[in-house]
């Protein structure tokens, strides 16, 4: 069993061609900030799970008292650029 990004899935040659939908969902997740990890055998692509991470409650107060105190914030993520911009 192989679950990874697709972008990797490639370099471990799968023999497996990847299915419409399942192209679909990875794009959708994508398009809505979540981290697409694609599940498949070297036979076989069986689906998507999507992860997410969520912003702990209170961060943004936290980071406006940063810029109060006048400490300038960046968020460096190693997610897709959409999910840096959702949070």
């Amino acid at each position: 069993m192989l679950v990874g990004a697709l972008t990797f899935l490639p370099a471990l040659s799968l023999g497996a061609a990847l299915p419409a939908e399942v192209e679909a969902d990875v794009n959708r997740i994508s398009q809505m900030g979540g981290t697409p990890l694609v599940v498949a055998s070297s036979q076989k692509v069986f689906g998507v799970v999507y992860l997410k991470d969520i912003l702990k409650g209170g961060l943004p107060d936290r980071f406006k008292r940063f810029r109060a105190m006048g400490i300038r914030t960046i968020m460096i993520t190693g997610d897709h650029c959409q999910r840096g911009r959702s949070g």
